[in-house]
This record gives C-alpha cells, sequence and structure tokens, in this order.
C-alpha cells in the first residue's frame, strides 16, 4: 500500500509506504503514523494506492516470480481542518477503505488466474 501526499500548484509529492514493510499475510499491516502527521501539517490531501496481493512472491527464496497485480486509487481523503488529534481517525479511516480495496482485489486476482490461490490463501 502507498499514500500519496500531493500539492499540484507546488510540484510537491511525496510517496509513502505507511505499513513500513509488506507481508504476505493477506492483511494489511497496521500503519505507522508518520504519513499522516505530514499530510495533517501540510494540509494536503491523502491519495490511498492499493496493491493486490503479491502472489508470486517466492518468501522461501526471497524472489519474486512473473505474475500480475492490481492497483487501484482510491478517493482523496482530506486532511483540511484536521490536527494532530485527529491521526488516530485518519489513519483509521484510510486503512478501513485500502482494506476493502485490497481485498476486492485479492479476490479478483484469484478469480482471474486460479493458479493464484495457492500463493493468496
Amino acid at each position: 500500500m502507498a499514500l500519496l501526499i500531493n500539492d499540484n500548484h507546488q510540484n510537491f509529492k511525496l510517496w509513502i509506504f505507511p505499513e513500513g514493510t509488506r507481508h504476505n499475510t493477506g492483511e494489511i499491516h497496521p500503519f505507522k503514523k508518520g504519513a499522516f502527521y505530514a499530510a495533517i501539517n501540510a494540509e494536503l490531501p491523502i491519495l490511498p494506492v492499493v496493491f493486490s496481493s503479491y502472489y508470486f512472491l517466492s518468501n522461501e527464496e526471497k524472489r519474486f516470480d512473473s505474475g500480475q497485480v492490481v492497483i487501484t486509487t482510491l478517493p482523496l481523503i482530506s486532511t483540511k481542518g484536521l490536527t494532530k488529534d485527529d491521526v488516530e481517525s485518519l489513519m483509521e479511516k484510510t486503512r478501513n477503505v485500502m482494506s476493502k480495496a485490497f481485498h476486492a482485489t485479492s479476490t479478483e486476482i484469484q478469480r482471474a488466474l486460479p493458479s493464484a490461490r495457492s500463493y493468496i490463501e
């Protein structure tokens, strides 16, 4: 998962991966707070970007095999008027919408590519 904090007027873009590292457990892991503090402090919207399961990652060999991933860009989440006291609720809101998209796209991959099931389940 990635968040894009974007200010088109000043040509400022910041990609952040709020999980820190990604482990293919079938769930989105808890987010770290830094991205949300940055977005609130700059009053810039968050653009959630979700990647489906990496069914083609070989955990034993630490290698990516060939495969497909679905990338979904979700609607902007505004930070206007938010303060540092809103970080937890912003994180939860963002994680919830990203989780729904993650599960939907992972299911889509399973349906489209039956061979992916053994990697995802």
